[in-house]
């Protein structure tokens, strides 16, 4: 499904990869299908991507990533920013 331009898919594949639910845990395949998704208009994996990014200390990219899903619309999103100043 993630490989047919479903966002829903890499969010699935995604996920598994970053928490290894059936697959063997993978950082960077998690980000690769975040990004697929993000790139496509997902704001939840933008959120995530900013989750992510946070976790691992790169606070401007997390933030830029939840200003793209503020933006969207994406009320978790605009609260970490929020919480930031």
């Amino acid at each position: 499904a993630a490989e047919l331009g479903s966002n829903l898919g890499c969010i699935r594949v995604a996920e598994s990869y970053r928490h290894g639910l059936g697959v063997q845990e993978d950082t960077k395949k998690a980000i690769h299908y975040h990004r697929l998704a993000a790139m496509r208009g997902s704001v939840v994996s933008r959120d995530i991507l900013g989750d992510m990014d946070f976790t691992d200390g790169n606070a401007e990219g997390a933030v830029k990533h939840w200003m793209i899903a503020a933006r969207a619309g994406d009320d978790d999103s605009l609260d970490r920013i929020k919480q930031g100043y």
